[in-house]
């Protein structure tokens, strides 16, 4: 990840004291974000890190705005090829039933909590289960996949790969409204072929295109 991100302008300055290692901001942003409770506090993060709490904010935004250009995103999230589909495909057919081989991937939301109640349209984070947070879109696709490594074969789990997002929405807002500013909602008509559909559940519109499942 670091080897993407490190040509990213955000992380170049015209000062004469540069910025921390690349590795080393990474490195904090990925353990606040892999922490919560007490443990996501920023003194807790200082008190790992050995930097200010003001380079604490400085390097998670300089890490997120590297990861939200659009050149990382097309790298880290993109659809899969003709024979990953494929794959995909044999793998649900193998796991349900014929009918259902077009159903090669599913989409769901995740609300993700905010520490506390923003203070712009706060209200408007509060979801269903009574937190404030983000609701954020996501596709996977299901596959088993083979690849070698150390001239060993290795077989993994369906990997789960995300192909498509969307985020932005506060948690009020609803899976079928978050829905409509993916790509593959926009574009389905030429990103899924006759036949192919994807899984959601009850919350999502009824079309050609969605398989509901409860």
């Amino acid at each position: 990840m670091v080897d993407q991100i490190m040509h990213d302008p955000v992380f170049t300055n015209n000062s004469n004291y540069p910025q921390i290692p690349i590795e080393r901001q990474l490195a904090i942003t990925l353990y606040w974000f892999g922490h919560d409770g007490n443990s996501a506090s920023l003194q807790s993060v200082v008190n790992w890190a050995g930097v200010s709490k003001g380079m604490v904010h400085l390097v998670t935004h300089w890490v997120m705005t590297a990861v939200l250009c659009l050149e990382f995103r097309q790298l880290a999230v993109c659809f899969p090829t003709p024979y990953e589909k494929e794959k995909a495909k044999d793998w649900v057919q193998a796991h349900s039933c014929k009918a259902w081989r077009g159903g090669w991937c599913f989409v769901d939301g995740t609300l993700v909590p905010l520490s506390n109640h923003p203070y712009w349209y706060g209200e408007s984070y509060f979801d269903r289960k009574c937190n404030y947070s983000l609701n954020i879109q996501v596709f996977i696709y299901l596959l088993f996949l083979s690849h070698v490594a150390d001239n060993k074969q290795i077989v993994s789990l369906p990997n789960l790969h995300i192909i498509d997002f969307s985020y932005g929405h506060t948690g009020s807002t609803h899976d079928s409204s978050a829905w409509e500013d993916t790509c593959l909602s926009q574009g389905h008509e030429t990103l899924l072929t006759d036949g192919e559909c994807v899984w959601a559940d009850s919350a999502y519109p009824v079309n050609i295109h969605h398989m509901h499942i409860n």
